[in-house]
């Protein structure tokens, strides 16, 4: 009784007359439900009037293929059931309870004898009514509104994905079809075998991998083959609002202010009861969220935020997050979420793991892109495909599918060939920049056929004659002016370029102009071996610390005629590989000056970009890469499309003279956003960059270094180990620094080492540059009296110098300063993107900065 007693305080029962109310009392029969159970389902007879006493139901809707959704909630006080009896017909939703409910009910008799008698109950029942009516309205346009906005349901369907729908390896039978030459790879097989697991049951499942690699199709293709494949999907991406506001957006508010609750002031796990709801970008989840789901998994309930109703959660959840390291939990969730969800993981491989599927993916975009651009092409050449095989994929599947459409757009017939094939990720945008070629001064500098033309002879003119002087010269270095020319003047100008004109040094250098004269002649149209390719970081690498090895060790900078044999050596090479491959293939991939390039010009302040939106939208020729009648295309073998760092361009303009839509821009820029995007960051540079670092102190403190060596019997030998050790000594500390750090912040250690030595760059730039700077001021002057020397005999005053030692020695230490504070921001910039933080702690970037920090101060201390 003492359950319907609350009917009294009910607006619907509160104008009843005492003895109505009796009736009520007498003819009221009082239900317990189960949270879970229903109430009624759709399509029973509209027998019976209901009011809730306690607890809370949920409506549900039956839509096409019997697909439900939640359209309203109703707590104590409301009431169901009445349109059934009203209109006569059969019940057109579900009832279920969310928790335990108390119900009462009347009989249909009962109902419009009494109760609908009762003008007061009429009146208010009517008012009711149309309160919800107008909530419904009002929930309907919140429901268009959010789909146009940030959560967006997707509907239902059968994946198509050849490499995701598991369709494709079951033939109804639950019987796998048994692996062939032309299926899908091992590492496809085990995810459509994952996706089947997972789809057998509701268990929660968090699913990693790098961008690109089918996480969302995966989640879907699970949600398509679970009991749960009737009900709605949701993916929510939880960078879309703040951490703080999603606790609130999943579970809800509580709501008592009417008993009818409108479905959008609800949380998503009660919107979405029945189906299933993904966690995109997981890992950026709030503790907060982490703690509330991981009770609700483990009860299999929630309660809102301030409620105390528990809730059933009768939802999948399926967590997607970005790729961890191998030894990692998914996601870095809190150990409790850890441990529930660690057995149910579905990692999705890199495309690089499985490049045997490239070709039926290439088919699968064929067919969806030809449909959506009208075009018929249907194969890709051998070329080209091997071209796709030999490459590693940053961006996986989306760049796959990115570079397949940009080939269906140029194909001119119904086969892709391998020139249509432009690999690699557009650069960033956003950035802060200056396009130097607005001034019609500069535009006309680079689009001019003497540019690099004359730049180049005017440098060869000196390189030949230096070269001469070198040889035919005196051998005493104070007199030898072909030493000035290289060591007091070339190699700190060449430096002095990285910073401020990027590569460009490239494009005048002399070393490769025989070869390029020669090619001229030999026409060679043979490529550079895909070995040499893929190892020629490495060699690079080597190239350059052999360089200095033998300007260290043997004393180049007093030594003439070695100084002239390093010269012609790398003349000759560059020379003997113009005859056999074509282009620069020497700069690009073997060059032991193009290494130092191409490293120290990545933080310069110059750069060449493209436009990509106008590459793509607008340009079919791509001259810019292929070349024209008059012009070659890029000598270093890079679309402009595709550049996104100075390491791979020389600025030697074919592209900007090529392009016929003024696309390509020569930016000056603050900030060289190259040391923390690149798409592809490689060891083998790390390496170099360390090994440079090493080389700085014997070259900074030479003559004590050539001191340190004359005390040995073999001094040669003494000196080669002693550069071997402390390129050793710096490769191993930072290899441990690299360890610990990946240790911190649960990041492969491979990945740590070739992205972190980027942000050294500045600094080790930085240190060479206050080194040069002191060779150019203390020797550069001794160039004007060394020239005129054979027709005017001119003193030449031992210590003079442009500077003074101590104003110099200022200048390298602001130098080396301001190389270490740009190494610190782009040392923050590259751990904050590889441990997807936003702010800064000193667990995350305490060692890295410790390291930096360390090695600037040795730089100081030694200059």
């Amino acid at each position: 009784m003492q359950g319907k007693e609350q009917l009294r305080s009910l607006p619907l029962f509160s104008k009843l007359t005492a003895e109505e109310m009796a009736a009520v009392f007498a003819e009221g029969e009082e239900l317990a439900v189960a949270a879970g159970s229903f109430v009624y389902q759709h399509g029973d007879d509209g027998n019976y009037f209901y009011v809730v006493l306690d607890g809370e139901v949920e409506l549900i809707a039956r839509g096409p293929n019997n697909r439900s959704s939640t359209v309203g909630k109703i707590g104590p006080g409301g009431h169901l059931g009445e349109s059934a009896l009203l209109t006569g017909e059969s019940r057109s939703i579900c009832v279920r309870a969310v928790s335990p409910v108390s119900l009462i009910r009347f009989t249909r008799e009962f109902f419009y004898s009494t109760l609908l008698a009762n003008p007061d109950f009429h009146l208010e029942l009517d008012r009711i009514l149309a309160t919800r009516l107008r909530l419904a309205f009002k929930d309907q346009v919140d429901i268009v509104h959010d789909r146009r906005q940030s959560l967006r349901i997707r509907p239902g369907g059968t994946a198509v994905h050849p490499l995701i729908n598991i369709g494709t390896t079951d033939d109804g039978t639950g019987k796998e079809e048994e692996p062939s030459i032309e299926g899908p790879s091992r590492p496809v097989r085990d995810i459509q075998r994952g996706i089947r697991s997972f789809a057998a049951n509701l268990e929660p499942v968090v699913i990693t991998g790098e961008s690109g690699t089918g996480r969302r199709l995966a989640a879907k293709e699970i949600h398509l083959y679970s009991d749960y494949k009737q009900g709605a999907y949701i993916e929510i991406d939880l960078r879309q609002f703040d951490a703080g506001l999603w606790e609130g957006k999943i579970f809800g508010h509580e709501r008592d202010a009417f008993p009818f609750s409108q479905i959008r002031q609800t949380g998503i796990l009660e919107q979405f009861r029945g189906g299933t709801v993904v966690f995109f970008h997981a890992e950026t989840m709030s503790e907060t969220v982490q703690h509330r789901l991981l009770t609700a998994m483990t009860h299999d309930f929630f309660k809102r935020v301030a409620g105390r109703t528990e809730i059933m959660l009768g939802a999948r959840l399926i967590f997607i997050c970005e790729d961890t390291a191998a030894d990692s939990a998914p996601c870095l969730f809190i150990p409790g979420l850890q441990e529930l969800l660690c057995r149910h993981v579905l990692a999705m491989p890199p495309l690089r793991d499985h490049k045997r599927d490239i070709s039926r993916l290439v088919q699968h975009y064929l067919q969806h892109f030809n449909r959506e651009y009208n075009r018929a092409v249907e194969r890709i050449s051998a070329n080209a495909l091997g071209v796709l095989m030999n490459y590693d994929w940053p961006g996986n599947m989306t760049e796959l599918a990115n570079v397949v459409q940009r080939a269906v757009i140029l194909a001119e017939k119904d086969e892709i060939l391998s020139e249509q094939i432009l690999l690699g990720l557009p650069q960033p945008e956003g950035k802060l920049e200056y396009n130097l070629l607005r001034w019609p001064f500069l535009r006309n500098i680079f689009q001019s056929r003497l540019f690099p033309l004359l730049p180049r002879l005017v440098i060869s003119v000196l390189f030949v004659g230096g070269l001469f002087a070198l040889f035919l010269g005196p051998e005493n270095p104070e007199q030898n002016i072909g030493l000035v020319m290289s060591w007091a003047i070339g190699w700190p100008l060449l430096l002095f370029s990285f910073f401020f004109l990027g590569r460009i040094w490239c494009s005048i250098c002399s070393f490769s102009l025989p070869g390029n004269l020669v090619q001229m002649l030999v026409k060679p149209q043979r490529s550079v071996p895909r070995l040499l390719v893929s190892c020629s970081g490495w060699i690079m690498a080597f190239t350059c610390i052999l360089i200095f090895w033998v300007e260290l060790v043997w004393d180049a900078y007093r030594n003439a005629r070695l100084t002239g044999f390093i010269v012609l050596a790398i003349t000759l090479g560059a020379f003997l590989f113009s005859m056999i491959y074509k282009r620069r293939a020497w700069c690009r991939y073997i060059c032991p000056l193009g290494g130092l390039n191409a490293i120290f010009a990545m933080p310069s302040v110059m750069e060449l970009r493209a436009n990509h939106h106008l590459c793509i939208n607008s340009c079919q020729e791509h001259s810019c890469y292929k070349g024209g009648e008059e012009l070659e295309g890029c000598p270093m073998f890079r679309h402009p499309f595709l550049v996104d760092n100075n390491r791979d361009c020389t600025l030697c303009a074919n592209c900007i003279k090529n392009c016929p839509y003024n696309s390509i821009q020569v930016n000056l820029r603050i900030a060289p956003q190259e040391l923390w995007l690149i798409q592809s960051p490689r060891v083998a540079d790390s390496f170099l960059i360390l090994a440079l670092a090493a080389l700085f102190f014997p070259l900074a403190r030479h003559q004590q270094f050539l001191g340190i060596m004359a005390g040995y019997p073999s001094p040669h030998l003494a000196g080669s180990l002693l550069i071997l050790g402390l390129i050793g000594l710096a490769v191993g500390g930072y290899s441990l620094y690299s360890w610990l750090q990946a240790g911190l912040t649960r990041t492969a250690c491979k990945t740590v080492f070739a992205a972190t030595g980027y942000g050294l760059i500045p600094l080790v730039l930085g240190a060479f540059l206050a080194v040069y700077f002191e060779m150019f001021i203390a020797g550069s002057w001794r160039f004007v009296p060394l020239l005129v020397s054979p027709f005017v005999e001119v003193p030449l005053p031992p210590d003079y110098r442009f500077l003074s030692r101590d104003a110099t020695a200022t200048l390298q230490h602001l130098i080396i300063i301001g190389g270490m504070l740009a190494a610190l921001y782009a040392t923050f910039r590259i751990v904050k993107r590889y441990t997807r933080t936003e702010s800064f702690s000193l667990r995350l970037y305490g060692l890295a900065y410790g390291f930096l920090a360390c090695l600037g101060i040795l730089f100081l201390l030694t200059i």
